[in-house]
């Protein structure tokens, strides 16, 4: 995990700096009113028992785990952004849980100021060039769901997202930055907002619960059906939890290979198929061999004569 001057620049906005302090205002705090609360003076006997003998105070006990969760998550994070949103998250739930333990006056103000902070500080929105198609459930329906003469040629990328969701926002630079540099007249990209179309994370099993690990998720689509989606499923059902990064999504949807040679079955280079024509050729086969007969042969042309 290295980050360039550009990703750091990327924090050095007012949204960052407020929040960070919020954090930061620990340190004042602490050596002004709490200097004689027991939570930084008593110690415990659990950091004892698991640390062979090493007493920490309770504050220093909270603030290691903060920092053991910091280190933990750090591992998945694609962005110094990412990186610097967790730093806050653990941060503002160590200062609280310490404030508890001391003052639960000081904490009801700080839960208050946090409060203040979330209505009023919100973080921007990426503002950037992208080539991205905003769809709506009409648009969506025509030119992916169920397309229509040059529409059927096109590949589809589509990124299902929500507001809300701070990983989201975090990938919009990936994505703007992908769309420009892989979009072709065979491959274009788009977005869907699945708190106005919550019909989709129903119909394409999205999870967008406030602990999920589908948000965003980037569906592949060709012809009105999913070619390949990330994050992946295991086949028992359970998500499998991606870093999704730039190389990741260029290496997993193949960005960097044409669309004619990755649905070409004759393409040696090309790992996709049509999950349905994969299917029924498993069913008929499955039926002619039952009824004595030889797997019917296929002369491998390509999934549509358009192409």
């Amino acid at each position: 995990m290295a980050f360039g001057a550009s990703d750091w620049a990327a924090v050095l906005r007012l949204y960052y700096i407020v929040h960070i302090l919020s954090v930061l205002v620990y340190i004042p705090i602490r050596f002004v009113w709490l200097m004689e609360k027991e939570v930084l003076t008593e110690k415990s006997e659990v950091s004892k028992e698991w640390m062979g003998g090493v007493e920490l105070t309770r504050e220093q006990e909270l603030l290691a785990l903060m920092a053991i969760m910091i280190f933990m998550r750090a591992r998945k994070v694609i962005s110094a952004e990412e990186l610097v949103d967790k730093f806050i998250l653990f941060g503002r739930g160590a200062v609280t849980v310490i404030l508890y333990f001391s003052s639960i006056t000081l904490m009801l103000w700080y839960v208050v100021v946090l409060a203040v902070l979330f209505i009023l500080v919100r973080k921007t929105k990426f503002i950037g060039d992208e080539d991205i198609e905003y769809f709506n459930t009409v648009s969506f329906d025509a030119k992916v769901l169920k397309p229509e003469g040059h529409d059927r040629k096109i590949m589809h990328l589509v990124v299902f997202y929500e507001d809300w969701c701070d990983k989201c926002n975090v990938l919009d630079p990936i994505f703007a930055k992908l769309s420009i540099k892989y979009s072709d007249a065979r491959r274009r990209w788009g977005k869907i907002d699945l708190q106005r179309m919550p019909e989709y994370a129903e119909e394409f099993k999205i999870d967008t619960s406030g602990f999920t690990k589908q948000l965003p998720t980037v569906i592949c689509f060709y012809k009105g059906r999913e070619l390949r989606r990330l994050p992946q499923f295991t086949t028992g059902g359970k998500v499998i939890d991606n870093i999704m990064a730039e190389q990741t999504l260029i290496k997993h949807f193949e960005l960097e290979t044409d669309v004619h040679t990755i649905l070409h079955p004759n393409s040696k280079t090309s790992t996709w198929r049509m999950k349905e024509e994969e299917e029924k050729k498993k069913k008929e086969d499955l039926k002619r061999k039952k009824a004595g007969k030889k797997p019917k042969r296929t002369n491998e042309q390509d999934m549509d004569k358009e192409d």
